[in-house]
């Protein structure tokens, strides 16, 4: 097995039992073991060396909850008074947010011209057809 499927697994096997509620520190070590590595191998620096691959499939999995946040948001609307619809909300829109799913925002945009700024009227159109010719 080479270092980078070992790396892989530790990553996929870690994501899967923080999912499955084995406390962080036990589903380490359980990735650990799966991913091949030795038991005297210290967790630390594996996690440390894999930093950025552990907080990648932690943006995936948030990025996959947007799904449930925004159906929890549809259900309130449907039925408001559900018992616990504003911690609903709240962990939702926090959800969104931390997926980089933001709400639009109307922004106000205000010019200073230096020189100020003067409207003419509509030019008018002219018919040559009616024009006179002067030599």
């Amino acid at each position: 097995m080479t270092d980078t499927d070992k790396k892989k697994i530790f990553v996929e096997e870690l994501a899967q039992a923080i999912e499955n509620h084995v406390p962080v520190k036990e589903a380490v070590e359980i990735a650990k073991l799966a991913a091949g590595y030795s038991e005297n191998t210290r967790a630390s620096r594996i996690v440390a060396s894999l930093k950025n691959e552990i907080l990648e499939e932690a943006d995936n999995q948030l990025k996959l909850l947007t799904f449930k946040a925004i159906k929890t948001l549809d259900n309130i609307l449907d039925t408001p008074d559900t018992q616990g619809a504003s911690n609903a909300i709240a962990a939702s829109a926090s959800i969104l947010d931390r997926a980089g799913v933001v709400k639009k925002e109307a922004k106000e945009v205000n010019i200073t011209a230096p020189h100020g700024i003067a409207f003419m009227p509509a030019k008018k159109e002219i018919n040559l057809d009616d024009a006179e010719i002067v030599e």
